[in-house]
């Protein structure tokens, strides 16, 4: 059993930021070992804390791949607020 391929690809973007709060949505499709599958996604939050949403996402490690990019995702968000506030 061979090794797992994943790929995302990005393909809109819109995004809001007001002072300290920030709102992004997209859609884009994710490559999982040569299958292709599209889907929606939104992000939106404050320094509270944040909400990741995905729409249409296959099930299984696609799903933990994609989750793992959002998370990424969020700590760069919050740390772009982070540098704006200080």
């Amino acid at each position: 059993m061979g090794a797992n391929h994943y790929e995302f690809h990005l393909v809109t973007l819109t995004s809001a930021t007001t002072h300290g709060s920030i709102a992004m949505a997209g859609t884009g499709f994710a490559i999982v070992n040569s299958v292709s599958y599209s889907g929606t996604w939104s992000m939106n939050g404050n320094s509270g804390g944040f909400n990741f949403i995905v729409n249409n996402v296959p099930d299984g490690g696609s799903a933990a791949a994609l989750l793992g990019v959002g998370l990424t995702a969020v700590e760069g968000v919050r740390r772009l607020l982070r540098r704006r506030s200080a």
